[in-house]
């Protein structure tokens, strides 16, 4: 057999050994819970069953109402909205998300997710490009754009606004674009 070369560091614990109360939860759940910092019954029913009045206001990440605002005035023009998304779990199912919410509230929308292969990562000018050349007025990022300086200065100068939603590390410079909506960059907003 070979041995690996990894020193592997088990954290869990035996469910014995559990400082937690939380009853009618399975020893791997609560283990699960405790990692997260769900050490009582009562914030464990919170996390496990929640509601939508424990969601913050979207409104108070900046960006936002700037956002809202040109979305609707892309769905009142019947302008062409493109939401590039990325290719990875959280970037496909937000895009549908995205993709099917604009589609509810009347836009003219499709979507982009590059090819990890040919593409790589994040926005590119050719995707871009190719927006502009297909028409879109608009382009929304999800889960990618927060690094994208240069695509978002390229969209820019093809006369795309471009609204950046994602999550990844804020770098010190931010891209220049019509709006971006993360949750750090936006100081009033009480889930950084």
């Amino acid at each position: 057999m070979i041995q690996s070369k990894m020193k592997w560091k088990f954290t869990y614990r035996n469910p014995e050994e559990s400082s937690a109360d939380l009853p009618g939860v399975t020893p791997l759940t609560q283990q699960l819970l405790e990692k997260r910092g769900v050490l009582s019954a009562e914030a464990a029913d919170r996390f496990l069953k929640p509601s939508i009045d424990q969601l913050h206001d979207p409104m108070l990440m900046e960006g936002m109402d700037r956002a809202v605002a040109r979305v609707k005035e892309a769905i009142a023009s019947d302008q062409s909205i493109l939401v590039f998304g990325d290719y990875d779990a959280d970037g496909v199912t937000s895009t549908s998300v995205m993709v099917e919410a604009l589609r509810k509230a009347g836009a003219d929308c499709d979507f982009y997710i590059p090819n990890r292969f040919t593409e790589g990562y994040g926005p590119n000018k050719e995707a871009f490009q190719f927006a502009y050349d297909s028409g879109y007025a608009l382009i929304i990022t999800v889960d990618t754009g927060i690094a994208a300086m240069e695509e978002a200065t390229f969209a820019k100068d093809l006369g795309i606004d471009l609204i950046i939603t994602d999550h990844h590390e804020v770098q010190e410079v931010l891209p220049d674009a019509y709006a971006i909506i993360h949750p750090k960059t936006s100081a009033d907003y009480p889930f950084q």
